[in-house]
């Protein structure tokens, strides 16, 4: 079938894809999500073996194994090759009436780059929300700015891994990589007193940022 169908035809249809030695009820908590929204896929528990049967079949296009990467660099817009004066600033309006949406560690909401100063509403296509994980993070640390957060620790528990039911960024790679995409600019000391200046964000200060972590 193609990928038209109801949830369940695209569900069952991404199941079709694990090995036949895997039962319907294993199935059920090897799949750990299933996409169709920006990319068509699924996320699994697979052996290395399960995954050589899994590519024989009709349909099957890649599969990638989940892996920890380092950050690259702390100079993001000079890397991109970013300007304010010209090039896809400008000519995307910096980003005005831009959702994007970013899986990372998760989210500070306090870093002075999320302040929703001057920001309009988010525009009517948001259908997302800010989840309620208790006093740590709730609706009212989302904004303007921040207009949602949700939590996906399904394959971080897979590997064992010590993740909590909270957005809250504990290791900061997820708010560097969120305010590097649609922070706002703003005004900084510098470090020991060195390099004053301003730090300088992509897509600012129009891009509203739906961040869904941890993952």
């Amino acid at each position: 079938m193609g990928l038209t169908g109801s949830p369940s035809d695209r569900d069952r249809w991404y199941k079709s894809f694990l090995p036949d030695t895997v039962t319907a009820s294993e199935s059920d908590s090897r799949m750990l999500y299933a996409s169709s929204e920006v990319i068509d896929g699924f996320a699994a528990i697979l052996t290395p073996a399960k995954v050589e049967s899994m590519m024989t079949k009709e349909g099957f296009l890649h599969a990638y194994p989940d892996e920890l990467l380092a950050l690259q660099t702390t100079h993001s817009p000079r890397f991109l090759g970013l300007s304010p004066k010209h090039g896809i600033w400008p000519n995307t309006r910096f980003g005005k009436g831009t959702i994007i949406g970013v899986l990372d560690t998760g989210i500070w909401p306090e870093h002075p780059s999320l302040n929703d100063i001057g920001m309009s509403q988010p525009p009517k296509k948001w259908k997302g929300w800010c989840v309620d994980a208790g006093p740590d993070f709730n609706s009212s640390h989302c904004n303007k700015k921040l207009i949602g957060a949700q939590v996906f620790t399904k394959g971080a528990l897979a590997a064992k891994a010590n993740v909590s039911d909270s957005p809250r960024d504990d290791e900061g790679h997820g708010t560097h990589t969120a305010t590097t995409a649609a922070g706002q600019f703003c005004s900084w000391g510098g470090v020991v007193q060195q390099h004053q200046g301003h730090g300088v964000r992509h897509s600012p200060p129009c891009a509203p940022c739906n961040l869904q972590g941890v993952l």
